[in-house]
């Protein structure tokens, strides 16, 4: 009984955290490009460690109380609260303590990492407390978007490429999130939520998330104006663009913009590794 028990929290524990290679992979690639423009020679360091340690817990902690927050609009969805594999008290402390940990590691990089990571702190505290309004939307991207810029002020000076690799960022996960809240329409609205993209309708939310894919490609291609590198990203591009016009299926569109980030951040970042960095 208690080895079941024990396999089904520690399942839960997985599905909380989104420790899936896919849902894992998107966030890691947020971070790690912006890493590898600010310094590709220096991925072993130890301050590198703090930091990517830095980014799982925040991440963990984050997850856990976006699941705890939104328990109510979950409960058509496989979520570790709404399935009772752990109950919602523990996920609220869990949150709360891997966010505190990772503030505390943070401070193991430098001042200007921790002051990062703390403002990623308060978008998200802005995006629960308004979690019932379209302006939450805004918050949370603007929060996961934080993930760049603690990827590249870990070396990165304040320059021009932060501010670009930020806008890519938080143009894709918008376009993300309205795809994602137009699939969960009805769930939402049951629970009393009223995302932006509800606010948009369907055929206004698909044309913002197309510009906005179109707009995050431009500003993560200017760092480097190098025909190659257009050659081989405007396929995916491409990719990304007719899967959210044309495909049916709102699960298809998102999980088209999940695979175009993965792929662009790959071939982007295996470019700028060899080139030896944006600065």
């Amino acid at each position: 009984m208690s080895n079941s028990y024990g396999r089904h929290y520690a399942t839960a524990l997985v599905n909380l955290n989104r420790l899936a290679p896919r849902n894992l992979g998107i966030d890691l690639a947020i971070f790690l490009l912006p890493l590898i423009y600010s310094a590709p020679t220096r991925l072993t360091d130890t301050h590198t460690a703090y930091a990517i340690l830095t980014f799982l817990l925040a991440r963990g902690g984050g997850l856990a109380l976006d699941d705890y927050i939104d328990r109510d609009a979950d409960t058509l969805k496989n979520r570790p609260i709404t399935r009772g594999h752990i109950p919602a008290k523990t996920t609220l402390i869990l949150g709360i303590t891997l966010l505190t940990a990772g503030l505390f590691v943070s401070t193991y990089v430098h001042t200007t990492f921790t002051l990062i990571v703390a403002g990623s702190y308060a978008a998200l505290a802005i995006s629960f407390l308004l979690s019932r309004h379209w302006v939450s939307t805004i918050a949370t991207v603007s929060a996961v978007s934080t993930l760049s810029l603690m990827g590249w002020f870990v070396y990165g000076p304040l320059a021009i490429a932060a501010i670009l690799l930020y806008a890519a960022t938080w143009f894709w996960d918008l376009s993300h999130d309205i795809i994602g809240d137009l699939r969960d329409t009805e769930q939402d609205r049951r629970a009393g939520f009223t995302t932006l993209a509800h606010v948009l309708g369907p055929r206004t939310g698909v044309h913002i998330a197309t510009g906005a894919i179109i707009l995050s490609y431009f500003a993560l291609t200017t760092l480097h104006r190098n025909l190659a590198l257009l050659l081989l990203t405007l396929p995916l591009l491409l990719y990304a663009y007719l899967a959210v016009r044309l495909r049916r299926s709102w699960s298809g569109k998102r999980r088209a913009l999940e695979n175009y980030l993965i792929s662009i951040s790959a071939v982007i970042g295996i470019y700028v590794f060899a080139l030896g960095g944006a600065v």
